[in-house]
């Protein structure tokens, strides 16, 4: 992630302008629809494009209103992070503006990040995930039933941005395809404790928490016919 993306003032900037836009489009609580949102409060008109070789594009049309074109895709989680990041390019201009930027400091790779972290922010916003938490500890199937629009994996980054000391890990069939900490990097190989939990989920298909030496883990499974996914969220002792 960039400097400017990691700072913690620009985030909050990032978070006002979402929440506004949400305010703006009467939009009260989760879920978000983002295609909703593109075609009633953006004028925008949604299409599957089976020959596009992305995943999605904005078009703004000379003379009528734009258009997201999308891959044909078989998971609504999918479609709805594809709407919400073209959103972002659609309004990249309005983006730029509320998030304090000036044109020049918008590198296309930065730009691509900001469209990335405004899409997360969409479908999960900040506040929302706060008041969704209150009454607890993060339970992410729980969470998903709230947040039905945003994919587990997403909203369970999304736990990494609200402050406390803790790693993120998603696992596919036992084998770690993402793993993020915040505000330290995660270490590269899973904690002894991390281990352990993620094969109990593996095997029985259930959450579980386990207690390691300075930190406690917890594992979802999100399992599928013919595909296991563990989502792991390991919070740190401070200090």
């Amino acid at each position: 992630m960039s400097m400017l993306l990691a700072d913690p003032g620009f985030l909050r900037r990032l978070d006002d302008a979402v929440a506004d836009l949400l305010s703006d489009a009467g939009c009260t609580g989760p879920p978000v629809d983002a295609e909703w949102l593109a075609r009633e409060h953006f004028r925008l008109h949604v299409c599957v494009d089976r020959r596009q070789p992305g995943r999605g594009r904005v078009q703004n049309l000379l003379g009528r209103a734009g258009q997201i074109c999308l891959r044909a895709e078989d998971r609504p989680e999918r479609r709805q992070w594809t709407v919400a990041h073209e959103l972002a390019e659609h309004r990249r201009a309005w983006l730029r503006t509320a998030c304090g930027l000036a044109p020049g400091e918008l590198s296309p790779g930065t730009a691509e990040e900001l469209a990335n972290q405004f899409a997360q922010r969409l479908l999960v916003p900040t506040d929302w995930l706060r008041s969704a938490l209150r009454d607890g500890e993060p339970d992410l199937l729980q969470l998903k039933k709230q947040f039905a629009t945003a994919s587990h994996e997403v909203i369970a980054f999304r736990l990494l941005d609200l402050g406390e000391p803790s790693i993120v890990t998603v696992l596919d069939h036992g084998h770690v395809t993402r793993r993020r900490g915040r505000p330290w990097p995660a270490p590269r190989w899973l904690l002894p404790a991390e281990q352990e939990c993620q094969r109990r989920v593996h095997l029985g298909s259930r959450p579980a928490r386990l207690e390691g030496m300075g930190y406690v883990v917890d594992g979802w499974p999100i399992h599928e016919l013919g595909w296991k996914r563990e989502i792991l969220r390991t919070v740190l002792a401070e200090g």
